[in-house]
């Protein structure tokens, strides 16, 4: 991934979460348990850029839930975009790391 251009978003400044794929009965009769993953991006034309606005990645974040808000439950969601909307809030710019840091 590194040689094609592949970066990972900071975790430790970007603590992404995937939200929990379960059924939503399952969800239902528990709490959602998001999975936390790092998250790997490919910035055509801006491979070598060793950090990424703020705005971007909230954007990036924002289809990721978009596309899966469309089989989540809103239960299971919610709480994922309100941390996203937080931890993006925090700075500017996001560090980008090889995607196997």
């Amino acid at each position: 991934y590194e040689r094609a251009g592949f970066r990972a978003i900071d975790p430790a400044a970007a603590p992404y979460a995937q939200p929990d794929f379960r059924t939503p009965a399952a969800i239902a009769h528990d709490a959602p348990r998001a999975l936390a993953l790092a998250l790997v991006v490919r910035r055509v034309g801006r491979e070598a850029e060793t950090s990424m606005p703020a705005a971007d990645v909230s954007a990036v974040v924002d289809a990721l839930y978009t596309v899966y808000g469309v089989h989540v439950p809103d239960a299971a969601m919610a709480p994922l975009r309100a941390a996203a909307a937080a931890w993006t809030s925090r700075r500017a710019r996001f560090r980008l790391l090889p995607p196997t840091a």
